[in-house]
């Protein structure tokens, strides 16, 4: 039976290079605690290929509310989505004029 992604909630891709090149998105990146899919290597300067997946659940918290999420970011994503909004996050590290597809 293939799945239906419109009955799998939502997913939102923000390309972010500000936020890679944030002292404290990078540190909460490189924590191995953190423990959020990406292709970054811990450790390493981010990159085109940094790309980073977490879930977002307005009612029941998120893969962010780690302490060592920056709060700032955190808002941001907040605000663009909407209360009770399940979703996939995508955060991507393109330069300003690539969108990636």
């Amino acid at each position: 039976m293939p799945l239906d992604p419109s009955e799998c909630g939502c997913y939102v891709r923000f390309n972010v290079p500000e936020w890679f090149a944030r002292e404290d998105f990078m540190a909460w990146l490189n924590d191995p605690e953190s423990n959020v899919a990406t292709w970054h290597k811990l450790g390493q300067p981010a990159n085109e290929h940094s790309d980073v997946f977490f879930t977002y659940d307005h009612g029941e918290g998120s893969e962010f509310s780690s302490a060592k999420f920056p709060e700032a970011i955190a808002e941001a994503i907040r605000k663009n989505l909407g209360d009770g909004e399940y979703c996939l996050i995508w955060l991507t590290n393109l330069p300003e004029n690539d969108d990636g597809e």
